[in-house]
């Protein structure tokens, strides 16, 4: 009976039935991993086994075979009775020396090639210098300069020089100018008619007796002091100094230099007069620092001969006044 049917009986037919072509697969695909496993396993076994090269051992030695160096024969030392010292000729002869028999086995030097000594190169020959030529004299064309024009001048530029235009003065200083100048030229010829008198009376003086001239000099300084009785102004100190401030004012002249160059300042200026109001000295007690206004402090010093005479009030003689002269652009 088949194993078959055997199993089909113990089992049952069911069971039989169950086992069909995907059980047959599996064994076959559990068979063939099996298989492949012992086959892995046995190759790594025997590629371990195999002995592996180290690296960096030292290269076998090799072996050279030398050719065998002719060596002397040795020499036995044979006892030899006394009178028996020398051998018989036919055996001298016959029996080769040791050196004849050893074959010359060294090679003979090479020989070495002698070179031809070179040949002395020939003498080179005297190159004769040749004759130095005559210096040639330039043609008197060359010689010549030749002029070069001369270079060209820029005109020069005109400097423009500021001319100062004149200065309309207003109508009160034009005004007031005219009558300082009445003024003056009347003082001037009162001072030619007091000296005219003083001469004629210092001519009349000296030819008159001693007596009269005592008798007349009383009448004559009568007069006199009437005079300056007559003349004394009855004002206040203030207003005398009220015109002597406007007669230098008005006689002040600013310069037109100073002007440009904003120049300003201040001088004190002494005046020394008499009870008439002359002049007698004027000098600079202060300076400006600047000296074109100095210049014309003292160029107004000179257009002052006389100033107003003093009050009455002012009793001395003579009398010292400090004015204060201001040169401002305002």
């Amino acid at each position: 009976m088949p194993p078959v049917k055997r199993l089909a009986e113990t089992v049952g037919s069911d069971a039989v039935r169950r086992f069909g072509i995907g059980d047959v697969v599996l064994w076959a695909f559990s068979l063939a991993l099996v298989c492949s496993v012992q086959a892995t396993a046995l190759y790594i076994a025997t590629t371990q086994s195999q002995p592996t090269e180290v690296t960096g051992a030292p290269p076998p030695a090799i072996m050279i075979e030398l050719a065998e160096m002719a060596m002397a024969p040795q020499v036995e030392d044979i006892a030899v009775d006394d009178g028996e010292l020398s051998l018989p000729p036919e055996s001298a002869a016959s029996e080769p020396s040791p050196a004849q028999d050893l074959p010359d086995e060294t090679e003979p030097p090479p020989e070495v090639e002698t070179l031809p000594e070179p040949e002395p190169l020939p003498e080179p020959e005297a190159v004769e210098e040749p004759e130095p030529l005559p210096e040639q004299e330039p043609e008197p064309s060359e010689m010549e300069e030749v002029e070069e024009p001369p270079p060209e001048v820029a005109p020069a530029e005109t400097a423009e020089v500021a001319i100062p235009m004149p200065v309309s003065l207003p109508a009160e200083i034009t005004e007031a100018r005219r009558q300082f100048a009445q003024q003056q030229q009347r003082e001037r010829e009162e001072r030619e008619r007091a000296q005219q008198a003083a001469q004629q009376a210092a001519a009349s003086q000296q030819t008159a007796p001693r007596s009269v001239q005592a008798e007349q000099s009383p009448q004559m300084a009568a007069p006199q002091q009437t005079t300056t009785t007559q003349r004394t102004p009855t004002i206040s100190p203030q207003q005398w100094q009220s015109q002597v401030l406007g007669m230098i004012e008005r006689a002040k002249r600013y310069p037109q230099d100073a002007q440009r160059r904003r120049e300003e300042g201040t001088i004190r200026v002494k005046f020394v007069i008499d009870r008439s109001g002359t002049v007698l000295s004027a000098s600079i007690l202060q300076s400006s620092g600047h000296a074109a206004l100095d210049e014309a402090a003292r160029e107004l010093i000179n257009r002052l001969p006389k100033l107003p005479p003093p009050p009455a009030t002012i009793t001395a003689n003579p009398i010292s006044l400090e004015v204060a002269v201001n040169f401002n652009l305002r």
